[in-house]
């Protein structure tokens, strides 16, 4: 959220309540204006004092409800705080400096709480952190704190596809009914006609999220609110958008981003292995790199370790302002679209497997199975873009949560990639594209 509607909202709010405390304080005077006005327009309809007094109270109670509402709904967080600095938590430091002064420019012109960039350079990694996690502990980001990846999930979403199909557990034809109960979601017949690929291609013809009405009006509550719009999709539920859902252009045609289809994806790969996600997410991925700090559980006992997110963020030399947003905790109905936690440790782990293909499973995954355009092709959950300047493919995946920014990228034939993520909504995209442009033009060089 851009910070001026913040600033104008936290107006909005604070005059709301002025006007509602100063109208109860008030409510006789009020009463005897909307009693003159009446008298004025000759208003034949009598009402007594006593009931202009309690319609006068009742107004007064709703503007105060009402700037409370929105001060709450902001989840202000207003500190002193000393400016941050940037920290190689590791990697060599000979050529490093390039890779400093590329994130430094960028934190100059772009403020955020917190980051964590990690780099694959070759025989090189490097781990870079800044700003603070936990806010409200004055905690500073570390390479264990945990952050939300977002979209970055359908990427582990697509390995653990990638695994089902290797292992011969399911074939990437398969339709969605094979698997799901079809009683349960109304024996749509769209889902007769889609397969594990048009899912992981986002060529089902689904929309991007479900068109209930009680999905869409959670939805913008929780945008207003900064809240978790996700929280209400379990399996049942989906299973009843599942039974409404209507396609938006036809299965296996057009590329059509879904965080819908790859939530149903999900679905389907639990119950085919009669796991939750996160098991499956332990047992294939997580364990097997030595990722042990990412899930998408939410760890009371690590509850330090977690990153606030925040909408909307600003620095005014040593005051901080900023508008947090509640966790993105998801059920099994979406989890698969956008419910991983992980920290930078973590993650720099994750992608120096994808960048030497660690498990047969990544292998499979990133190949192309759908050709968008001339420059674009999917594989499962990855975006394959080629990039005719450098004669190079470029395989990555971006992510956004209500409070955090994700993105994850990696050459098709160089030991070279990054990933970047930031706990704010604010954009972290220049970056990845300044440190990708970075590592090809070393790679040049």
């Amino acid at each position: 959220m851009n910070f001026m509607i913040t600033f104008l909202y936290l107006a909005i709010a604070i005059v709301l309540v002025i006007k509602g405390l100063y109208n109860l304080l008030n409510v006789e005077k009020l009463a005897n204006q909307m009693k003159q006005k009446r008298e004025k327009k000759k208003d034949l309809k009598e009402i007594s004092f006593d009931r202009l007094k309690l319609k006068a109270g009742i107004n007064s109670l709703i503007l105060l409800f009402v700037g409370v509402f929105i001060f709450i709904s902001l989840r202000l967080d207003i500190g002193v705080r000393d400016i941050p600095d940037l920290v190689l938590q590791k990697g060599p430091d000979v050529s490093v400096q390039a890779y400093e002064d590329t994130i430094r420019t960028f934190l100059d012109e772009n403020q955020l709480p917190g980051l964590v960039v990690g780099i694959v350079d070759g025989s090189d990694r490097y781990l870079f952190t800044y700003g603070y996690g936990d806010y409200s502990n004055y905690e500073v980001v570390n390479e264990k704190t945990l952050f939300e990846v977002g979209s970055i999930t359908k990427t582990f979403t697509g390995i653990l596809l990638a695994d089902a199909v290797e292992n011969g557990i399911v074939s990437i034809d398969d339709t969605v009914d094979m698997y799901l109960d079809t009683t349960k979601m109304g024996n749509n017949p769209v889902f007769k006609n889609i397969t594990m690929k048009h899912l992981t291609t986002h060529t089902s013809g689904l929309p991007r999220l479900p068109q209930s009405f009680g999905f869409m009006f959670n939805a913008w509550l929780s945008g207003m609110t900064g809240g978790n719009p996700y929280k209400i999709v379990t399996k049942e539920k989906m299973y009843e958008y599942m039974e409404e859902a209507i396609l938006v252009n036809p299965t296996g045609e057009n590329w059509v981003y879904s965080n819908y289809g790859v939530g149903v994806l999900g679905m389907c790969l639990t119950e085919i292995h009669q796991r939750t996600y996160d098991e499956l997410l332990q047992k294939t991925i997580a364990k097997p790199l030595g990722m042990t700090n990412t899930s998408v559980s939410f760890h009371q006992d690590k509850i330090t370790s977690y990153a606030d997110g925040f909408r909307s963020y600003k620095r005014l030399g040593n005051i901080a302002i900023g508008m947090k947003n509640a966790p993105w905790i998801l059920e099994e109905g979406i989890v698969a679209a956008g419910g991983i936690r992980s920290t930078g440790e973590d993650m720099l782990l994750f992608l120096e497997a994808l960048i030497n293909e660690s498990l047969p499973s990544i292998t499979a995954s990133k190949e192309p199975l759908f050709q968008v355009d001339e420059y674009r092709q999917i594989g499962m959950n990855w975006i394959i873009d080629d990039i005719e300047e450098i004669d190079e493919s470029i395989i990555w995946h971006n992510g956004q949560t209500g409070g955090f920014n994700s993105y994850i990228g990696f050459y098709e034939n160089k030991e070279a990639g990054i990933f970047v993520v930031a706990n704010s909504t604010n954009s972290i995209q220049r970056l990845a594209d300044d440190l990708m442009l970075l590592l090809i033009n070393r790679e040049v060089q």
